[in-house]
């Protein structure tokens, strides 16, 4: 009897930016396209082809598949979605839309781009992780990450909207900004420290920020949680209510309720 490969299942789709083939250059007449792809797929993708990670999108808010020219090519990919699906992926493609190339200035004063919403899933990995959970069933491994990503999503609407996606990029990509580098960041890394999100590091001669390290992954739901809720509200009274935010929100609360041991932990990382 052979024995049944191991098949990974996600419940996330990727949505990249990678080289173009022949036949796409020839299409398109570009040298890269976006695609959506599963988790299988990304994990094949050639290490030696430089791509670039824009986003995770849950896989219940359908994305056809690729490739496209433009994010904004992207459609939902379900023939007659119903209206709330179709407003939560319209929230999501302009989110995406409108993070997927921020711009930042490298210490040697170079212009770089990047995409917030990885950056933001990178720097906060492992208590993002604890949003969703790795389930396996006789040969079949399930990883639950849609959870994780409407939570990104969330805290990204909110850099993005507060135009401070350029100061947590570069926070990400350099580990600090200091306070004789960029005028123009300071009021930004300041912003990101009063939701949260940064930490001001005093020393003498070499005032900077840094993003936050949180202790526990209590003290990060509870700081996250209080932002996006905040934000939920206030989206709310303008009448406005943002989908994601109420999404993540719906995430965060159902956590709590169904993993209360996640909350007792009081280590300090290494």
């Amino acid at each position: 009897m052979e024995s049944k490969q191991l098949e990974i299942i996600s419940d996330v789709q990727f949505v990249i930016e990678r080289p173009s083939n022949l036949e796409e250059e020839g299409m398109y007449k570009r040298r890269h396209v976006i695609d959506s792809v599963s988790l299988n797929d990304l994990q094949t993708l050639d290490s030696k082809q430089p791509y670039e990670l824009i986003a995770g999108v849950p896989k219940d808010i359908s994305i056809k598949e690729g490739p496209v020219k433009n994010i904004n090519d992207l459609t939902h990919g379900i023939k007659k979605p119903d209206e709330a699906s179709l407003a939560l992926f319209d929230e999501i493609m302009n989110l995406i839309s409108n993070t997927y190339r921020v711009q930042y200035r490298t210490q040697d004063n170079q212009e770089k781009y990047t995409s917030l919403l990885p950056a933001i899933e990178r720097a906060w990995s492992q208590d993002l992780y604890e949003y969703g959970n790795i389930e396996v069933e006789d040969n079949e491994i399930y990883v639950n990450r849609g959870g994780s990503w409407i939570v990104i999503s969330a805290l990204g609407k909110i850099i993005s909207e507060e135009k401070l996606s350029d100061a947590f990029v570069k926070l990400h990509k350099e580990g600090e900004v200091k306070w004789n580098e960029d005028s123009k960041l300071r009021p930004k890394t300041q912003s990101l420290a009063y939701r949260g999100l940064a930490t001001y590091v005093p020393e003498w001669g070499n005032i900077r920020w840094v993003l936050k390290k949180f202790s526990s992954f209590k003290e990060f739901h509870e700081t996250i949680s209080d932002l996006i809720n905040k934000y939920r509200l206030e989206y709310e009274a303008k009448g406005q209510p943002s989908l994601i935010l109420e999404a993540a929100y719906n995430v965060l609360e159902k956590t709590k309720l169904d993993y209360p041991e996640k909350f007792y932990q009081t280590n300090i990382k290494d």
